[in-house]
């Protein structure tokens, strides 16, 4: 099957959209479909396209991620996949917002277009009167709606009733993301895998890391770029945390397995969450999980592979991440949260899922898989 997607965000992009499209394309091209990736250049300086194997990666003209940013590469993008179309057997747009190109490219080609709605952003744009029938128009033009949590499954319900609809569990592929030996280190590492975006609530654990410092010694690395990396930088400095935290910027995708792996524990501080791959991620890596008690992170996250903070309460952060480092225990909750994942988060079964969707669409025979269960 020859499959286009678009996605507003992918590699080294860091957080849950760009990690979910990245590991599905790269399975189906891993089962030996064709994937062609549309998505905004985030560096001037990367290659306009990437190929490796079945999966190609082309690069449209990036503008930002402020709103008029967002709409230009949108435009821009329109050229590219109208010709990127022809002869694909199925066009996916990650994103409503994104949706413009490959829904005209589906008009002209005669292709069927399915959306996946991965982010919070839909619940408070459903709520606006401008917004609404904007949303309703692009959900209801495709031919099927993924979402990937109950919280959007019941917005887009509720915009378009009679939409043909599937709610998708969150898959991590646990081959790229293994346990591994963690390097000997002196203090604790926490790591904050994070676009640097305020809904992600970075701040938060800042300032939660003085009440840690003061009863443990701790390392913290945020790794992730974005908007907020300045604000956030100087949020340290006038915290007086030197060296304990260090910034390191968006790593490349095939350093991600490595980092994850070698972190004693991993802290999502968010505020909104739909789903989490950074959390899914690190419990595939084995390693415990502290997070926000939002969206369907308490789904995830579970007493016996992590911990669950009060969102936005600096305090009750520092103290649930200082009762999870303390705990007798914490290696085996990083082994049952491998095994958790494996049970009910591999990648095979998500796959499974896009096959049968794509081969119901498509109404031919090149997939093979059962829907997930």
């Amino acid at each position: 099957m020859r499959i286009l997607y678009r996605s507003e965000m992918y590699p080294p992009s860091v957080g849950g959209m760009p990690s979910y499209v990245a590991s599905v394309a790269r399975g189906l091209a891993g089962r030996g479909h064709e994937v062609t990736v549309l998505t905004p250049r985030q560096d001037r300086r990367s290659p306009r396209r990437q190929a490796s194997g079945g999966l190609v990666i082309e690069y449209t003209p990036g503008f930002g991620e402020s709103p008029a940013g967002l709409v230009a590469g949108v435009m821009a993008a329109l050229p590219r996949a109208l010709t990127a179309a022809r002869g694909m057997d199925i066009l996916h747009t990650h994103a409503v917002l994104a949706a413009p190109p490959l829904l005209l490219a589906s008009r002209v080609h005669r292709r069927p277009h399915v959306i996946t709605v991965h982010t919070a952003r839909i619940l408070r744009l459903a709520r606006t009167l401008w917004a609404r029938p904007m949303l309703r128009y692009f959900l209801s033009s495709a031919r099927h709606v993924f979402v990937v949590s109950r919280e959007l499954e019941a917005a887009v319900r509720e915009l378009v009733p009679r939409q043909s609809l599937s709610l998708l569990s969150p898959g991590v592929d646990t081959r790229l993301f293994a346990p591994t030996a963690r390097p000997a280190r002196e203090v604790p590492l926490l790591l904050c895998p994070r676009r640097l975006v305020r809904r992600n609530g970075v701040i938060f654990l800042l300032k939660a890391m003085p009440r840690i410092l003061a009863q443990r010694r701790v390392e913290l690395e945020i790794c992730g770029g974005g908007p907020e990396r300045e604000r956030l930088e100087r949020e340290a400095r006038r915290l007086e945390l030197g060296g304990a935290v260090r910034f390191s910027g968006v790593r490349a995708p095939e350093e991600m397995p490595r980092v994850i792996a070698s972190a004693d524990l991993v802290v999502i501080p968010s505020l909104i969450e739909t789903t989490s791959a950074a959390a899914l991620e690190a419990m595939a890596s084995g390693v415990p999980v502290a997070a926000s008690r939002v969206g369907a992170l308490p789904d995830i996250v579970s007493p016996e592979t992590g911990i669950l903070f009060d969102p936005g309460n600096p305090d009750d952060l520092a103290e649930k991440v200082l009762e999870l480092l303390a705990a007798p225990d914490l290696p085996e909750r990083g082994r049952l949260a491998r095994r958790r994942v494996e049970e009910r988060w591999n990648l095979d079964g998500l796959l499974d899922a896009h096959l049968e969707v794509y081969q119901r669409v498509v109404g031919g025979s090149h997939a093979t898989g059962s829907p997930r269960g």
